[in-house]
């Protein structure tokens, strides 16, 4: 017989018939030859001991994370959370941290604007900066996609509102800027790219625009320019949290 719901294991309880009343060992009214005949079941079910290991790291995990976590005796496995409130302000904080972590290592969305790649082929144009973006690093890495036909690449950068400009060959399709000619800690900055031979772009070639600014300006980008599912995800957390204080206020009186 099988008591345990949803656990998949290779232990069947030798008595059923006891070990069903396992959890009365926990109770205070138990009568002392029950207690007796619980124990002796005890030492010799494989299955019950295993469940008792379970509860008793359950619930040392659920005190570890500040979660109240209480046991059903009657069905042993089955939990309930005593504390919905912080539980789900535990879960909507896990959400909005995960969210803020993401939108800082994934690469910002492609926006949907015309003359993104300022040319009229769809499968020519940057992949990175992607167009608008805001840069922290003044050697950032030029990224984009291959241009079919294309023997090598010229790259060009020239600062909109200042005097900086690069120039640069490159034999695939990406380069880091060096060093020696890092990018201004501000400004605005076209990147013009043109394949040899010049004639597989339209007139003007590839180019995009970016900027370079300070750290916070880059994460209140990299925030606003997340993917979709990491604004939900965001989205999703912050409304847990608003969720579990009224709920944790509901709770406070019947705690008293």
């Amino acid at each position: 017989m099988d008591r345990v719901t949803d656990h998949d294991h290779r232990f069947e309880c030798v008595q059923p018939e006891l070990g069903e009343q396992l959890w009365r060992l926990d109770t205070d009214d138990v009568a002392p030859d029950l207690w007796r005949r619980l124990e002796r079941h005890l030492r010799v079910c494989d299955d019950c001991r295993l469940q008792r290991a379970v509860h008793d790291r359950l619930g040392s995990l659920g005190a570890a994370g500040g979660i109240d976590i209480e046991v059903e005796p009657e069905c042993p496995l089955q939990l309930r959370v005593r504390r919905p409130g912080r539980f789900l302000a535990a879960c909507g904080g896990l959400a909005l941290a995960a969210s803020l972590v993401l939108a800082t290592l994934l690469p910002p969305a492609q926006p949907r604007l015309p003359g993104t790649s300022r040319g009229e082929d769809p499968e020519s144009g940057f992949l990175r900066p992607v167009e608008g973006e805001v840069l922290n690093d003044g050697t950032p890495i030029l990224s984009w996609r291959p241009i079919a036909g294309a023997t090598s690449y010229r790259l060009e950068i020239k600062q909109i509102d200042g005097d900086y400009g690069w120039q640069e060959g490159a034999d695939g399709a990406s380069v880091r800027l060096p060093a020696e000619a890092a990018l201004p800690a501000r400004g605005r900055f076209l990147v013009l790219l043109e394949p040899v031979p010049a004639d597989l772009t339209p007139l003007g070639g590839v180019s995009v625009s970016f900027r370079r600014a300070g750290l916070a300006a880059t994460l209140g980008y990299r925030i606003q320019a997340a993917p979709l599912a990491v604004h939900l995800l965001g989205w999703l957390g912050l409304a847990s949290l608003l969720l579990a204080a009224p709920i944790a206020r509901r709770r406070r009186p019947s705690a008293a």
